[in-house]
């Protein structure tokens, strides 16, 4: 003992000792005592080097024999942490605090070779195969009682176990379990809880868990190179049983946020959005970001033609029909090209496409829509000319650009919507339609990227108002195989007209232009631009005219 207090060290202690036969006692210069002391489950894994009677200690039948073999003193070193290690001349045994050490174990039953009483007594066995050998006597039949349960098998000889303890001493390959091992079970658990939480919340389901199998694989093929290599046993159960914990709660907390976002998303989006456009922000939410981000969208903004004085000859649940029923029709194309409803104000649609999702032909859907709205329109003019319904006309303003979307407004009402001067163009765009007759205008942006699958016609550069610099419009005819002979030779008039036109020929364009409406006398543009060509002949714009005309109103 290394201070008084090591002698309050509690030890595993014996009540009722039993000792050997006076026969065995007498002819042994040395006896230690052979008990295992099995774990919970039955198996012998460690050896108690110390055994406290009374006031003295006893040392195992396996740590004389090799103290006698070696012919060195045994002693033990117990201060007031407990057991530190057990000493055989200079050799070191290192134990826990209850001077428990891991028994190494060759392998299986008879690792070690067995010779029978009976091959010794009739003289069989040479004498140079015992000479210098330590030899371990007992019983090995099922009947004497004295076999154990080791980690090898159920039916393992008693004195086979004190073979395995007295080779590992002599060969110095103890296993051990060190005594920072507490400290590396809760480091190995801090090291595994941040690398998961690091990592499942970023990852799709089967890399998160191929991360969960990486590290239980990592961590028992690391416990397995320090107890293969330097004998050193570490606790698998418990880091492994919390990172388990962990990665199940993780997981299971993922799953709660993901799918508390997915609601969020169904329930935010779903009034706007087509379903199947719902159902791709569910699989990939990471498209949605909340709060506002930029992008690359083709802006729509709708008006019905005259509606203030149409809804004044209906009566309130004649409206209501009535708009509901455009309303419905005009949403359904949106979202069948995969467009969001920003809003209804009235008879007017706002909506966009390229957001949420992330659409590269958004212009092109968004001309398409457009098209499809203007035909679904036609045909319910007339259904309602046969009902003795009012004959709606529709606006359309397009514009492509970047352009602010996301969730905005206040914390408790907030709106998935777009802003920016992308927007603003659009909306100006719907107003200009007024200007020239038409339905359906597009920004040059919107020209150049929805393609040449959409059939246009440039029909003016303009200032609208909120802008400095000039915008060219254009209007959308069909799509490009919808484009009839006698609209082409329109076309080419009106082409011819509006470079004349820019040009300050002002009779030419004049004639230009009255030749496109001799072939379409209800063509809006070129009685719009026939005229003011007309206006500037009396009164000319100027040399320094830029050929944009400026629009006062919205």
């Amino acid at each position: 003992y290394s201070s008084q207090e090591a002698k309050n060290i509690e030890l595993l202690e014996q009540v009722i000792p039993q000792s050997n036969i006076k026969e065995i006692s007498d002819a042994a210069s040395l006896s230690g005592y052979f008990n295992f002391f099995p774990d919970e489950d039955g198996a012998v894994r460690w050896l108690h080097t110390v055994l406290k009677f009374k006031e003295t200690l006893y040392a195992p039948l396996s740590l004389v024999t090799v103290s006698a073999f070696l012919d060195s003193p045994l002693s033990i070193n117990i201060d007031e942490y407990g057991v530190q290690n057990i000493q055989v001349g200079n050799l070191s045994i290192p134990t826990d605090e209850e001077g428990r050490v891991l028994i190494n174990y060759r392998g299986e039953e008879k690792s070690f070779p067995h010779i029978s009483v009976t091959d010794i007594l009739r003289g069989d066995v040479p004498q140079n195969k015992l000479k210098n050998k330590i030899v371990i006597i007992g019983a090995t039949a099922i009947g004497i009682y004295d076999l154990r349960v080791t980690p090898f098998g159920s039916v393992f000889p008693g004195i086979e176990i004190h073979a395995n303890i007295v080779d590992s001493i002599l060969a110095e390959d103890f296993l051990h379990k060190p005594k920072w091992s507490a400290i590396f079970d809760v480091l190995a658990i801090l090291l595994a809880g941040i690398f998961l939480g690091i990592v499942l919340p970023r990852v799709e389901v089967i890399p998160g868990v191929l991360a969960g199998i990486l590290v239980f694989m990592g961590y028992i093929l690391f416990c397995q190179f320090l107890f293969t290599t330097y004998g050193i046993v570490l606790n698998l159960v418990y880091p492994l049983s919390v990172t388990l914990l962990i990665y199940v709660s993780i997981t299971a907390f993922r799953y709660f946020m993901e799918t508390k976002k997915k609601r969020f998303i169904k329930n935010a989006f779903s009034t706007y959005l087509a379903p199947t456009v719902v159902n791709q922000l569910l699989e990939s939410p990471g498209n949605l970001e909340l709060g506002g981000e930029e992008r690359d969208i083709t802006a729509f903004f709708s008006d019905v033609q005259g509606f203030t004085s149409i809804s004044e000859a209906l009566t309130p649940n004649e409206i209501v029909e009535l708009l509901n029923e455009f309303l419905t029709e005009m949403t359904d194309i949106i979202f069948k090209h995969e467009g969001t409803v920003d809003k209804f104000e009235g008879d007017a649609i706002i909506a966009f496409f390229g957001a949420p999702n992330i659409l590269k032909n958004h212009a092109e859907r968004a001309c398409i829509a457009c098209i499809r709205m203007q035909k679904r329109l036609s045909q319910l003019r007339e259904k309602w000319q046969g009902n003795d319904k009012p004959q709606l006309k529709m606006r359309i303003g397009l514009c492509t650009g970047s352009a602010v979307v996301g969730n905005m407004g206040s914390k408790n009402r907030m709106d998935y919507t777009m802003m920016g001067d992308t927007v603003n163009t659009a909306a100006r765009l719907e107003g200009v339609n007024k200007i020239y007759g038409i339905y359906t205008l597009i920004s040059e942006t919107t020209f150049i990227a929805a393609g040449s699958s959409i059939a246009t016609r440039e029909i003016d550069t303009i200032y609208v108002v909120g802008k400095n610099e000039p915008v060219t419009i254009y209007q959308i005819l069909g799509k490009d195989s919808d484009v009839d002979d006698l609209m082409k030779k329109v076309n080419q008039h009106y082409a011819a007209g509006l470079r004349a036109y820019r040009n300050q020929e002002w009779n030419k364009a004049v004639k230009l232009f009255n030749a496109a409406l001799k072939i379409s006398p209800d063509d809006g543009p070129s009685n719009t631009m026939m005229e003011r060509s007309k206006k500037f002949k009396s009164n000319p714009p100027g040399k320094n005219w830029n050929g944009s005309y400026t629009v006062t109103t919205k």
